[in-house]
C-alpha cells in the first residue's frame, strides 16, 4: 500500500469520526478559543449586573432627597411690624404665621388723622363741631384682629379683620357753645366715640435680608356702626337739647361716612 493512500484513509477516518461525534475537531478548538473571551465577557457582565440595582437605589434615594428638599417647610413663625395705615392710625402689630401661607394678626395703634374726622363733621354741622370730631380722632385707640393668607408663600398677601376705634375726651365749654350756637356754656362736656368696621387689605411682603420685612398695603375700611356721645353734668334742659343735637349730627355723619380707602406702610422683623 502506498503511503499516500494510507494517509488519505487516515484523514478521511478522522473527519468521519469528528462528524459523528458532533463538530469537527478544528471547530472545537476554534470554539474553545472563541468561547474564552465570550466567557470572560459573560462573567464580567454577571459581576457587573448586581451593581445596577445599587445604582438604581442610589438614584431613587437622591431623587427622594430632592423631592423632600423641594417641599415647603412647615413651620410656625412670628412677625412684628411697625408702621402706619392712613387715615386710621400709627401702631404696632404682631402676626403668627402658620405653614408659610396662613397667618393671624392683632394690632394696637393710636389715631393721628383727626383732620379726616374734622372734615366729615365740618361738612355736616359746622366748623366748631368739626373741632370736636378732631379731638375725638386724634389720640383714639385703634385695635384690630384678623386673618390673612399668602397664596404663594411669599410676596402677595390678602387679609380681612375687625377694626375698632375708641376715644374719650373732655371738650371745653366754649367749643361746645360755639358748635351748639349758644351764647354761653358754663360746663365742659365729656365726649366719647366708638366705631366698628371691617378692614380688608391687599399687601406685598418684601424681604430685606434674612429677617427684615417691608410691607406696603392698600385696603378698604367699611364701617359697621358708629356712635358719638356727649354729656354734661348739671346742664339745663336747653343745654341738653343743644348738646343732643350735636351728638346726633356727629353720630349720623360718622355712621354714614365711616368708609374709606386705606394706604399703609410697615416695616418689621421675622422671628
Amino acid at each position: 500500500m502506498r503511503p499516500t493512500s494510507y494517509a488519505c484513509r487516515v484523514f478521511l477516518s478522522w473527519v468521519f469520526a469528528s462528524v459523528l461525534l458532533g463538530r469537527p475537531a478544528f471547530a472545537q478548538e476554534r470554539g474553545t478559543a472563541l468561547d474564552g473571551p465570550r466567557r470572560v465577557t459573560e462573567a464580567s457582565s454577571q459581576h457587573a449586573t448586581p451593581a445596577s440595582p445599587d445604582r438604581s437605589t442610589n438614584a431613587n434615594d437622591s431623587s427622594e432627597a430632592t423631592d423632600v428638599s423641594d417641599r415647603p417647610a412647615r413651620r410656625v413663625g412670628v412677625e412684628v411690624m411697625l408702621g402706619t395705615t392712613a387715615p386710621l392710625d400709627v401702631g404696632v402689630s404682631a402676626r403668627l404665621v402658620l405653614f408659610e401661607r396662613l397667618y393671624v394678626y392683632g394690632g394696637l395703634g393710636v389715631g393721628v388723622y383727626g383732620g379726616v374726622y374734622d372734615a366729615v363733621a365740618s361738612g355736616l354741622v359746622n366748623d366748631d363741631a368739626g373741632s370736636i370730631a378732631r379731638l375725638l380722632g386724634n389720640g383714639a385707640f385703634v385695635g384690630r384682629i384678623g386673618v390673612g393668607v399668602r397664596p404663594f408663600g411669599e410676596g402677595l398677601e390678602l387679609s380681612v379683620g375687625y377694626l375698632g376705634i375708641r376715644r374719650g375726651v373732655s371738650v371745653d365749654a366754649s367749643t361746645v357753645a360755639a358748635a351748639a350756637g349758644m351764647s354761653a356754656q358754663p360746663r365742659d362736656v365729656d365726649a366719647s366715640m366708638r366705631i366698628a368696621a371691617i378692614h380688608v387689605e391687599l399687601g406685598w411682603s418684601l424681604r430685606l435680608g434674612e429677617r427684615v420685612l417691608l410691607r406696603p398695603t392698600v385696603g378698604w375700611a367699611h364701617g359697621l356702626g358708629a356712635r358719638v356721645g356727649l354729656s354734661s353734668e348739671g346742664a339745663t334742659a336747653t343745654e341738653r337739647a343743644a348738646i343732643a343735637s350735636i351728638e346726633d349730627s356727629l353720630t349720623r355723619g360718622l355712621r354714614d361716612r365711616a368708609r374709606t380707602p386705606t394706604l399703609g406702610l410697615q416695616v418689621g422683623m421675622r422671628f
